[in-house]
């Protein structure tokens, strides 16, 4: 049996929920899905510039499971910019709440 999945509580949303290579041919990409709680993990880190222990309190999960979707979120990233796939946000088992102050 399986744990249960913890709900993960992010403060932002996307503004854009898709980005893909520019081309002058109509191409189709290969697609990964990078989920809410994954692009809230890279906000605290790369733009709020938390450490892991601050970000992993903010989404309310355990340090080893902030780090692990963050490797997975930077391993998607890479892989969308170095092969040029199509990134779409969106998905998970999240809570949106506003930012606090």
């Amino acid at each position: 049996m399986t744990r249960r999945k913890v709900v993960r509580t992010i403060y932002s949303k996307p503004k854009f929920s898709c980005f893909c290579p520019m081309t002058k041919k109509e191409v189709v990409f290969d697609e990964v899905l990078l989920s809410l709680d994954e692009a809230e993990a890279i906000r605290l880190k790369d733009l709020e510039d938390l450490d892991q222990l601050e970000a992993s309190r903010s989404m309310s999960i355990s340090r080893t499971t902030y780090l692990r979707i963050l490797k997975t979120a930077r391993r998607k990233i890479a892989s969308c910019i170095i092969n040029g796939k199509k990134l779409n946000i969106g998905g998970g088992d999240c809570i949106c709440r506003k930012i606090k102050k």
